[in-house]
C-alpha cells in the first residue's frame, strides 16, 4: 500500500483513518501500519453513508437509522401527526419524500439482513403510517399497507436489488458488470487459492479437506454442483419431509437431550451407509417365499381382468 501511495503521491493522514477486518472469528484483528504509524482499529466503519460492523450483520446500521427516522418523524410531527385539515395523500407524499429515502439507502446491501434487524425499520413504518391515518389500534398494520399501497421493508428490498441488478448488464464497467452473472464455479477455485495464500500457515488439514470435496472440479461435489444458476424446474419436498417425519418419530418427549438427538443422529447415519453401500454392491433383499407367491397371484389375477 505504501508504494502505491509514493507512486500515485498520495497523502495518508493516519489519525483519521481507520482499520477494521471484516470476519467472523472472535479475535482481535491485525496490526496495520502505514509509514512507520499504527492504523488505529475500529469493529464498526462508516463509508458512504453506510455503518459497517466487522460480522457484517448490518445491526450498527439500522440501529443509527432507526434514530434517524425517529428524528425526522418529530420534525415532521406537525404535519402527520393528528392533523385533521392535511390530506392523506399529502401526508403520504411527505413520508415517501421526507422519510422513506432515509432507509432505503443502501437497501440493495442491507436487505439481506437477519429479520430481528430489519424488524426495527418495519416497525417503524407501521408507526409512520398509523399516525399519517390517524388509525384506530383495531386495524391492523397489514390492511394500512395495502390501503396505501406501501411496500414492506422486505419487499422494498427485493424490488430495489431487481432493479439493481438489471442495470449491472448494461454498465460500462466489465468489474461490475461481471456481478450479474448468475453463476461463478469457474472463480470458485481461483478465489479459494487467493484466500489460501494470503492465511495464516497454521494448519491446512481442514483447507485440504474443503478443497478436495468443494473446491477442485474433480471433488465429491464439484463447485459446478452448488455455484450454478439453480433450475427454474419445480421442486418437491418430499425427501426431507419423510426424513423429518422418520426423525420426528424417534423421540418420546418434546425437550430431548442433545445426548439422546446425537445417538439417533449417528444410527441414521450408520442406516444410511448401510443403504448406500448394499445399492453400491447390488445387495437388494429377495422377497421370500410366500411374498413371491403373493406377487405372482396378483399379477395373475390383474391378467385375468
Amino acid at each position: 500500500m505504501e508504494d502505491w501511495y509514493t507512486k500515485w503521491r498520495f497523502k495518508i493522514n493516519q489519525s483519521k483513518s481507520i482499520h477494521t477486518t471484516f470476519t467472523l472469528r472472535l479475535s482481535p484483528c491485525p496490526e496495520v501500519s502505514i509509514y512507520g504509524t499504527q492504523i488505529p482499529t475500529s469493529s464498526i466503519v462508516k463509508y458512504l453513508g453506510l455503518t459497517l460492523d466487522r460480522r457484517l450483520t448490518w445491526a450498527p446500521h439500522l440501529r443509527s437509522k432507526r434514530q434517524n427516522l425517529n428524528l425526522r418523524l418529530r420534525l415532521l410531527k406537525t404535519f402527520c401527526n393528528n392533523n385533521k385539515y392535511t390530506h392523506i395523500k399529502t401526508k403520504l407524499l411527505i413520508y415517501k419524500s421526507l422519510i422513506k429515502p432515509i432507509w432505503t439507502y443502501g437497501i440493495q446491501l442491507w436487505g439481506n439482513a437477519k429479520i430481528s434487524n430489519i424488524n426495527k425499520i418495519q416497525t417503524f413504518q407501521n408507526i409512520a403510517l398509523r399516525k399519517l391515518l390517524n388509525a384506530p389500534p383495531y386495524v391492523s398494520n397489514l390492511s394500512i399497507q395495502q390501503d396505501l399501497r406501501i411496500n414492506s421493508v422486505k419487499d422494498e428490498a427485493k424490488l430495489y436489488y431487481k432493479r439493481f441488478h438489471s442495470r449491472l448488464l448494461n454498465h460500462p464497467n466489465p468489474l461490475i458488470k461481471n456481478l450479474a452473472i448468475p453463476s461463478i464455479p469457474e472463480d470458485v477455485e481461483d478465489a479459494f487459492a487467493y484466500l489460501i495464500e494470503n492465511s495464516p500457515p497454521d494448519n491446512f488439514e481442514f483447507a485440504d479437506y474443503i478443497q478436495n470435496n468443494y473446491i477442485s472440479s474433480d471433488a465429491t461435489f464439484p463447485p459446478i454442483l452448488w455455484a450454478t444458476e439453480p433450475s427454474k424446474e419445480a421442486r418437491m419436498t418430499n425427501g426431507p419431509e419423510s426424513f423429518h417425519s422418520h426423525f420426528n418419530e424417534q423421540f418420546y418427549t418434546s425437550h430431548p437431550s442433545i445426548h439422546q438427538v446425537i445417538h439417533i443422529l449417528l444410527d441414521i447415519q450408520s442406516e444410511s451407509y448401510l443403504k448406500i453401500y448394499s445399492i453400491k454392491e447390488q445387495n437388494i433383499n429377495k422377497p421370500c417365499k410366500e411374498q413371491q407367491e403373493n406377487i405372482i397371484f396378483l399379477i395373475n389375477t390383474i391378467e385375468k381382468i
